[in-house]
């Protein structure tokens, strides 16, 4: 059984490496695009935020970006394209049980998370300088993280007919959700009621994490985002075997 875990990591791990045109070479795109946009033109005229220079500011929220679209993109449409082809059916039917199919796709989203977090990373250090005041927690939240979405886009994946399925995630809740996250803006620059109504943001609380680890800033204690995003992991992982469950069912 562990070796039918480990091929299908493998099999994940490797599909991320081919296409690597499509699933890492945007992210360091995009953190470009960003970087010249917002961390430059910007950042002449807005100066420094909670004691930072606007673009190393911004660095660690577009790290956090490339970490959550990657990892959940990653697996809804894996798992959704076995779906799509009928060979999810052949997984069901196997000797794997739902603990390792879910395993299997979510360290390939996370193996991508991971990666793409490192590219943007190197990106961010080419053009704001090297940021890493604590590495460890800068592990975890990578960690956990890619794991939280890869999770999200298992569930996804799992329920979606259709691929603008797939799309309704990631367009009406981790779009807004991103941009309402403090990426590129601080929560303190808020009225207060929008500061309250702002903490009920998962994404905040997890880009105070990515900011405090590369730059040592933040607005919260970084143990208390830990626990979030390991109730997260917990949670949609449930979720996951309970809708693995739900699917055995319905083909029976």
């Amino acid at each position: 059984m562990r070796i039918s875990t480990w091929a299908l990591m493998r099999r994940e791990i490797i599909r991320v490496m081919r296409i690597w045109r499509q699933t890492i070479f945007p992210s360091v795109v995009t953190t470009i695009l960003y970087f010249a946009i917002f961390g430059f033109v910007l950042g002449e005229r807005v100066g420094t935020i909670d004691g930072l220079p606007y673009p190393v500011f911004v660095s660690s929220g577009l790290v956090m970006l490339a970490v959550t679209v990657n990892s959940y993109s990653n697996t809804a449409f894996s798992v959704y394209i076995e779906k799509f082809n009928r060979s999810f059916e052949e997984l069901l039917s196997s000797p794997l049980s739902d603990h390792q199919i879910i395993w299997g796709f979510m360290v390939g989203g996370a193996f991508r998370g991971i990666l793409c977090a490192l590219f943007v990373w190197l990106t961010c250090v080419f053009f704001v300088g090297a940021q890493m005041v604590n590495p460890l927690y800068f592990l975890l939240a990578v960690s956990l993280t890619s794991m939280v979405f890869s999770l999200l886009g298992m569930a996804n994946g799992l329920v979606a007919q259709s691929f603008d399925g797939l799309n309704v995630v990631a367009t009406l809740i981790l779009s807004p959700l991103t941009m309402l996250g403090g990426i590129f803006y601080s929560v303190n620059m808020l009225p207060e009621f929008w500061q309250q109504a702002a903490w009920v943001n998962p994404l905040l609380y997890i880009g105070n994490l990515f900011r405090f680890s590369m730059s040592g800033a933040t607005n919260i204690m970084p143990n208390l985002v830990i626990l979030v995003l390991v109730g997260l992991i917990v949670t949609l992982y449930i979720l996951s075997i309970w809708i693995m469950r739900f699917t055995h069912y319905v083909r029976q």
